[in-house]
């Protein structure tokens, strides 16, 4: 399983099982976001239903909203990318209004890929490229490679935030010791 969760160790777990689902435990504190305005924050749902999850079972879909009317659905084809099933433009939508929502093109050059090689490393951040981006710059993406330097890392801050890191990799960390890497 791949877990997200609010423990006192707030460990980021990425298993290989049947199940596969992507779980984002939380708190008041723990809230992740990934904007960079007042206006545009991504915030994950605060009820237990409202997890992130990705299975890899017939529905296949990252779920996070507040209510079961605002689910966020990413389908997936046998190409293995991320595709949303929310509408025929695979657009990535977690806002409630047109103005704050995260798009991802759905050409070849913009697919999310969760591989293990560098070339498909997750990118967010806005650019022309319609790439879902953690910042504005070519800098900043949140990569999930087997390097050990693209581990996301948690911020064990009071608030638990995942943050941009401003080291010159700007690399998102969750994690301050090598036991809390995000592992593959």
């Amino acid at each position: 399983h791949i877990r997200l969760a609010h423990s006192e160790s707030n460990h980021i777990r990425l298993a290989h099982s049947e199940s596969n689902h992507i779980r984002l435990a939380h708190s008041e504190s723990n809230h992740i976001r990934l904007a960079h305005s007042e206006s545009n924050h991504i915030r994950p749902a605060h009820s237990e239903s409202n997890h992130i999850r990705l299975a890899h079972s017939e529905s296949n879909h990252i779920r996070l909203a507040h209510s079961e009317s605002n689910h966020i659905r990413l389908a997936h084809s046998e190409s293995n990318h991320i595709r949303l099933a929310h509408s025929e433009s695979n657009h990535i939508r977690l806002a409630h209004s047109e103005s704050n929502h995260i798009r991802l093109a759905h050409s070849e050059s913009n697919h999310i890929r969760l591989a293990h090689s560098e070339s498909n490393h997750i990118r967010l951040a806005h650019s022309e490229s319609n790439h879902i981006r953690l910042a504005h710059s070519e800098s900043n993406h949140l990569r999930l490679a087997h390097s050990e330097s693209n581990y996301i890392r948690p911020v064990f801050s009071e608030s638990n935030h995942i943050r941009h890191a401003h080291s010159e990799s700007n690399h998102i960390r969750v994690a301050h010791s090598e036991s809390n890497h995000m592992r593959l």
